[in-house]
């Protein structure tokens, strides 16, 4: 149980029993907009150019700001990327950036299908559960009784575990495409550029 004066005399009654819950919460969220900050920094180094950070900023959503991202990975490294039409000149083709297009991709990929997990935990509504009635242990879950759809995502799930799952692979994302930044920002192509491309493990369950 959580000391009342974590939150001091703003606590309200039922504060220190969600506070297990928030934290988690707390925790995702945290790794979720540091893995955000590491994509901004992928994409003006994809992007090669001063501006693209306040471009990458000026996008309110954080799907659009992903789009974007893969689209300009894509025209500067995809093979397949059509540049009929467009008015610049494509870099010329080597296995070095189809390596950055594969692991840009696959971040990019695995952000999205992460994605729907933050958005659950984060705009649940929460209710209070007495686990035990004999021992009076009370913890939050998601309140499903009116249908909300994100809560009714989150039913039978094991919270905590999910969210420290969803934490490892954020943290996990955010360091890959950190690397991926930082292997493009070097311009030249060696084994230590290869060993930042190298994809990391996948947490699982």
């Amino acid at each position: 149980m959580t000391d009342k004066s974590a939150l001091g005399e703003d606590e309200l009654p039922q504060d220190r029993y969600f506070m297990p819950t928030a934290v988690e919460i707390g925790l995702a969220l945290h790794y979720w907009n540091t893995l955000h900050y590491y994509l901004g920094e992928l994409f003006v180094e994809v992007m090669n150019t001063g501006p693209a950070r306040a471009a990458w900023h000026a996008v309110p959503n954080e799907r659009f700001q992903r789009r974007m991202l893969r689209e300009a990975a894509s025209y500067r490294y995809n093979a397949d990327h059509n540049h009929a039409g467009v008015d610049a000149h494509p870099i010329e083709r080597h296995r070095l950036y189809d390596a950055i297009w594969a692991e840009i991709n696959w971040i990019v990929d695995s952000t999205d299908k992460i994605g729907r997990l933050r958005d659950e935990a984060a705009h649940s509504p929460y209710r209070m559960s007495f686990d035990d009635e004999e021992t009076g242990s009370i913890s939050f879950v998601p309140a499903t009784y009116y249908g909300n759809p994100l809560a009714r995502s989150l039913k039978d799930k094991d919270l905590k575990l999910e969210l420290r799952l969803f934490r490892k692979r954020s943290d996990t994302l955010g360091n890959h495409a950190s690397k991926v930044a930082r292997a493009i920002s070097y311009q030249y192509e060696d084994d230590e550029v290869y060993r930042l491309l190298r994809r990391p493990e996948w947490p699982k369950r």
